[in-house]
């Protein structure tokens, strides 16, 4: 059986923990696989203090459907609320998350209707960083607010990022815990949530 190996760094509720090399086997199975979409009942430590609360984030006015973008008040960042494949229905993301390559969720950043809210920016694959900051720390699966994010899969989302070092890979968040690591750009699968910049 064919074997390789990728650089994973896992930062798992603000521990991290540096693994040198890990098989894909092992990767796949930490993160139950990108092409097996599962919503696992979220668990939060209320004895934590929250990382991404509620008050950090507000809906954008003028988006359609309303309710379907979010800015990060900290960051100033816009998200969308749902993954790519799904949609906002008024109270929660429906329909089925679809998992893409990299060069995928690229041309879906490109291609992406433009915001009908005021002052529209392009839509972009957030950077790692960006997706980190979307993590919230007393959570698993998913490791993220779920009252503005909800339905969000407990697996990895691209980022735009490439590996320095490789640039077949590219940096992937997994929000089953808040981890990181990477994936081969054109042979693993990951999901996506788009964003803008907000002025």
């Amino acid at each position: 059986m064919t074997r390789y190996f990728v650089l994973i760094r896992f930062h798992w509720l603000g521990c991290r923990l540096s693994l040198q090399y890990l098989s894909v086997a092992v990767f796949f199975a930490l993160v139950a696989g990108a092409n097996q979409t599962s919503f696992a009942q979220q668990t939060c430590d209320s004895t934590k203090v929250r990382s991404a609360p509620d008050s950090r984030y507000e809906v954008v006015i003028g988006a359609t459907p309303e309710g379907s973008e979010v800015l990060d008040k900290t960051t100033r960042i816009i998200w969308q609320r749902c993954v790519l494949g799904m949609n906002w229905n008024g109270s929660t993301c429906v329909g089925t998350p679809r998992a893409m390559d990299w060069n995928q969720a690229q041309v879906s950043a490109r291609t992406m209707s433009p915001s009908t809210a005021a002052n529209p920016t392009q839509w972009l694959l957030p950077a790692s960083d960006s997706l980190f900051k979307l993590v919230e720390r007393a959570c698993m699966n998913p490791a993220i607010n779920s009252t503005w994010f909800p339905a969000t899969p407990a697996k990895w989302f691209w980022s735009a990022d490439s590996v320095p070092d490789s640039i077949a890979n590219a940096w992937v968040v997994g929000y089953e815990g808040g981890f990181g690591g990477t994936a081969n750009k054109s042979s693993n699968l990951g999901y996506v949530r788009l964003i803008r910049l907000g002025l």
